[in-house]
């Protein structure tokens, strides 16, 4: 998987690729006959049937293995390595078989993830929780601990104990200065931190290696003086404790067994401390980021780009996936301003409906975000050969923004959106280039006037021509051309009906009416059927409206 046919994919990648296929097989054949990987009734009523349901995994979670499974096939199919026999297009079957079954967890998958905003929401880290572990204990002991080390001659040998606390402490100082992913923290090197710039009396660490420095190039960590100090005793005292050889790529937080750490570590040594901190929350470095970007919307909204910065993510992701409140605080907007407008409180419903719309519009504003240049650039150039084919589905979509790192963080809908917008343009634009010619008539206007002239004195009689030439006024029934409407008949007629013949909805209870009641309109009822005055009124109002 690490080749280019392979996917080229990441350590990590094949890594949790490789121990996800592994489950499976052991879940599904004890033997671990790697050929139990291409049977689907195994997959679907032991792994998927049982063993999960056993284990409790969440929609996520499944959908994960599944992609493990199908990446795996396409392996299969591009590298065709010795030991697995299949055929291609049954191989093919069964990827687009996986897919299907991915699908159907879709639900379930968006569920729990609305789930877990509810729960962080209820767990939100607040401002009073990190006070009380900034003044705990633990980080007073933690301080304490770096300030003996700073006269390294006078302090006893640097211990495990010792060491791990001033560690997951000097972390939780930099997840709350820079609310950074995990990652980025632990590919911080030593030659970097000796490196670090220096503006406006704060320092600041490039980090090139995390999980979207495709995207957004370089990571930044940025320390005051205070953390600075407090970094330089761990990396120039403490830290050397731990390991004999330090090279210059070599990351700046250790396990005390000499091995850089890895984001899961990272997160465990947040918790620890928080646990000996006494602090009763589950604190994760996603919690971190989510409280961050709450804090700064709430505050100071028009940072959030530069946050969004110094996150290392798009800004629609933090807003997809990190406002916690703001679709609560909405909801409570909207439903005191719906209650005083459904029983007429306050001021006037005009001026409460408008406040109301403001509130709304405010809110939408904060929700939107453009599309930048280079995003609708990556977005083209994923789907070229689709924008190319006019084959834009859904499905489609979101199966390329799971799988694609250039598209992380990236709404399937907006993206799918912005792709209907471009096939638009395309379509306004060939338009454009088409003439479009109007038809001719077919008639001319001394025609119709001697056809409506033989019509008067009742000639009846048409030609194979005059069919085919679709006259525009047509006789409405065949009493139009008898002496049934005289002309004081048919002058009655336009002066009772005018209005009708001009614009006027044409009833048959409104004509019945106006003959009844009308002088003129009685010798026309008693002489015709309502039926027939309709129709002559509407054969009227085409003559007038083929004339113009």
């Amino acid at each position: 998987m690490r080749s280019p046919d392979g996917g080229k994919r990441d350590e990590k990648t094949i890594l949790q690729h490789s121990a996800q296929l592994w489950s499976i097989l052991l879940a599904i054949d004890s033997s671990c006959d790697i050929n139990s990987l291409l049977d689907m009734m195994l997959i679907r009523n032991i792994f998927l049937e049982t063993y999960v349901k056993n284990k409790k995994y969440e929609a996520v979670a499944i959908k994960s293995y599944l992609m493990s499974l199908r990446h795996f096939y396409s392996f299969l199919l591009s590298e065709k390595p010795d030991g697995v026999e299949f055929n291609v297009e049954d191989i093919n079957v069964k990827r687009e078989k996986i897919h299907f079954w991915s699908t159907t967890y879709k639900r379930d998958s968006c569920t729990r993830r609305w789930q877990k905003l509810e729960e962080d929401t209820e767990n939100l880290l607040t401002s009073e929780s990190i006070q009380n572990f900034e003044k705990s204990e633990a980080a007073r002991e933690a301080i304490k601990i770096i300030g003996q080390y700073s006269y390294p001659t006078e302090t006893a040998p640097v211990v495990q104990a010792l060491y791990i606390l001033a560690r997951d402490f000097l972390l939780v100082e930099l997840f709350i200065d820079n609310a950074n992913r995990p990652g980025i923290l632990s590919f911080m090197t030593t030659d970097k931190f000796h490196n670090m710039g220096e503006e406006d009396g704060t320092y600041v660490i490039a980090v090139k290696k995390h999980k979207t420095a495709h995207v957004h190039r370089p990571a930044y960590i940025v320390l005051s003086k205070k953390l600075k100090a407090w970094m330089h005793v761990f990396v120039e005292v403490m830290r050397p404790a731990v390991t004999d050889s330090d090279t210059s790529t070599s990351s700046v937080f250790l396990t005390w067994n000499s091995r850089s750490m890895t984001s899961g570590q990272v997160n465990k040594a947040v918790q620890s401390v928080f646990k000996k901190a006494g602090v009763d929350i589950k604190v994760t470095s996603t919690l971190f980021r989510k409280a961050a970007v709450t804090k700064m919307h709430e505050s100071n909204p028009e940072l959030s780009e530069k946050l969004a910065g110094l996150m290392s993510h798009n800004e629609s992701t933090a807003k997809k996936y990190y406002l916690l409140w703001e679709k609560t605080k909405a909801s409570i907007e909207a439903s005191a301003k719906l209650g005083k407008l459904m029983r007429n409180q306050e001021n006037s419903a005009d001026e409460s409906e408008a406040d109301v719309s403001e509130d709304f519009n405010k809110s939408e504003t904060k929700r939107r975000t453009p599309w930048k240049d280079d995003e609708i650039q990556i977005v083209n150039e994923t789907f070229k050969e689709e924008l190319k084919l006019k084959t834009i589905t859904m499905g489609i979509v979101r199966d390329k923004v799971e799988n694609s790192e250039q598209l992380d963080g990236m709404s399937p809908r907006r993206v799918y959106d912005r792709l209907k917008r471009e096939l638009n343009k395309k379509q306004l634009n060939a338009n454009e280039e088409v003439i479009h010619v109007l038809p001719t008539a077919c008639e001319s206007l001394n025609d119709r006037l001697e056809r409506m002239a033989s019509n008067s004195h009742g000639q009846t009689s048409y030609s194979a021509k005059d069919e085919q030439s679709s006259p525009s006024v047509i006789s409405p029934t065949e009493f139009a051309n008898t002496d049934l409407f005289s002309d004081s008949n048919l002058t009655s007629m336009k002066k009772i009906f005018a209005d009708m013949i001009v614009n006027k909805p044409i009833s048959k209870s409104e004509i019945k009416k106006r003959c009844s009641e009308s002088k003129e309109g009685k010798p026309l009822i008693s002489k015709l059927s309502v039926s027939q005055i309709m129709n002559r009124i509407k054969y009227e109002r085409r003559k007038i409206r083929s004339a113009k």
